[in-house]
């Protein structure tokens, strides 16, 4: 099964966190680059939040794009025709509702009563599809945390409403993966065949993707996520991690996705450019040491065959594999790391080499080409004597 509704909210939740705000013209760019991932929407803003967000929105709306795009609004009036006027040039576009999920966010943010809820998003649903919207999300926000004594009604009315998609929300991530599939099994239950269910999922326990493949296998129609994962707090769910995941275990995983591995890495590594960050080094795909090993026993293991410890070929990703040294590695990393700068090293040669290297408090240093031929050279004159 090839998902449906893998949604990109780079844009929005992505640009929402303390320092991602990323200007127009370079947004663009951006939507053009996550277009071509494979996504099947693009979210692009909530035109309500600001005159910017609003004049962007309206500028990728007259783009032709193979995605749809999503536009954010809160459940009013004022919000829906706000977010309605930036769209309506897109050629295909869908309206997504942020709504009260959980009786925590009833009580203690919006004040509201459950029936003043309910309302709220009955009278949010029928004012969109009056105004013409046939395409209409709505997202429940913290509805991962919301006992189904709340969160039922509320899908249920919504239902009746004319939705067309609920968005289930690990809005504060602490969500473990059996909370996730028994709750995306409940929702299908409670809508049948009328509406989908989708996936939100946020990073706090560093279990987003663990917690979207919990809930697509028990039935979601999709997942929001986010290029490099970035969003609010520790942010979303990585949209290149679930590209490459369902690229190598989609058949045992029992869905599949449309994106591109290699389109997907490329824009996240886009989207830290514009924002003015780097990856860390550790992080999946993106990160400088993703593909990188120094110890020997797995460079030697490496040598002789790549997939002795690499699950995910680089070059699926646009990315190359590196054998570094460190204070783990051995003589086949230094015999290694010479072949690629071009030097035949001989035995005794690579001996000496090795033993300077192993007494050095900064083995590290040797990864400069400049530090790796001073080392070959002086080992090279102190075996001539």
């Amino acid at each position: 099964m090839t998902l449906k509704s893998v949604l990109d909210t780079t844009l929005r939740d992505g640009e929402q966190a303390p320092g991602n705000e990323m200007p127009i013209d370079r947004k663009v760019g951006l939507f053009e680059l996550i277009d071509a991932t494979g996504v099947n929407y693009i979210e692009v803003g909530f035109p309500a939040s600001s005159p910017a967000t609003h004049e962007f929105v309206q500028e990728v709306s007259r783009r032709s794009s193979r995605a749809a795009v999503t536009v954010f609004a809160r459940a009013t009036p004022k919000d829906i025709d706000t977010a309605l006027d930036a769209v309506r040039s897109a050629e295909r576009f869908q309206l997504q509702l942020l709504v009260t999920g959980s009786e925590i966010h009833a009580e203690h943010k919006r004040g509201q009563t459950w029936e003043e809820a309910r309302a709220e998003l009955v009278e949010a649903c029928r004012y969109s599809l009056q105004a013409g919207v046939r395409d209409l999300s709505v997202g429940l926000e913290d509805s991962l945390r919301a006992s189904p004594e709340y969160l039922r009604p509320m899908v249920e009315a919504g239902l009746d409403a004319g939705a067309t998609l609920f968005v289930l929300a690990d809005t504060v991530g602490g969500c473990v993966p059996e909370d996730v599939a028994a709750r995306v099994r409940a929702a299908l239950h409670w809508v049948g065949d009328a509406a989908g269910v989708t996936l939100h999922c946020h990073n706090d326990l560093g279990l987003a993707l663990a917690n979207a493949v919990a809930g697509l296998q028990a039935g979601a129609a999709g997942v929001q996520c986010t290029l490099a994962g970035i969003g609010e707090r520790t942010g979303n769910t990585p949209l290149e991690e679930l590209a490459v995941l369902t690229h190598y275990r989609g058949e045992t995983l029992g869905f599949r996705t449309a994106l591109d591995p290699r389109r997907c890495v490329e824009a996240a590594n886009a989207v830290l450019d514009v924002i003015g960050e780097r990856p860390w080094k550790h992080k999946p795909l993106l990160g400088d040491l993703a593909f990188s090993t120094a110890a020997g026993i797995h460079a030697k293991g490496m040598m002789n065959n790549p997939v002795c410890y690499e699950f995910v070929d680089p070059e699926v990703v646009g990315r190359e594999r590196r054998i570094l040294l460190g204070g783990a590695s051995g003589r086949a990393n230094l015999r290694h790391v010479g072949s690629a700068l071009g030097m035949s090293i001989s035995d005794d040669v690579l001996e000496r080499m090795y033993e300077r290297f192993s007494l050095d408090p900064s083995p590290a240093r040797y990864n400069q080409p400049e530090q790796f031929t001073q080392l070959y050279r002086d080992s090279l004159r102190e075996t001539a004597r």
